[in-house]
């Protein structure tokens, strides 16, 4: 983690306002070919499905390319929903902070 932070220039932003579902896999890609070492997703407004839908095919690539995904949502969101799925909020706050990547 440390040595793929070091080499971070650059911060990118996948947001589901300007970037169609089915192009996030083709625009992460885009991003890390030009340079981009951390890429957080922002899907405001969006169902819950898809978010998780993209945010694990993201985390893969991410994983895969030496990369930092990043996905802000709240912690009982994350708790329930997503990262730990069978842990009560109390507990994921108990294990703030996550880091999803490589």
């Amino acid at each position: 983690m440390k040595s793929v932070l070091a080499g971070c220039r650059l911060y990118g932003i996948v947001d589901l306002g300007y970037v169609a579902a089915p192009q996030v896999a083709v625009t992460t890609h885009a991003l890390i070919d030009g340079g981009v070492r951390i890429i957080q997703l922002r899907a405001k407004g969006v169902e819950l499905p898809v978010v998780k839908e993209l945010a694990v095919q993201m985390q893969e690539i991410c994983r895969a390319r030496q990369a930092i995904f990043v996905l802000n949502v709240t912690i009982i969101w994350a708790a329930a929903r997503f990262f730990i799925p069978h842990a009560s909020a109390r507990t994921a706050e108990r294990r703030l902070p996550y880091r999803v990547g490589p």
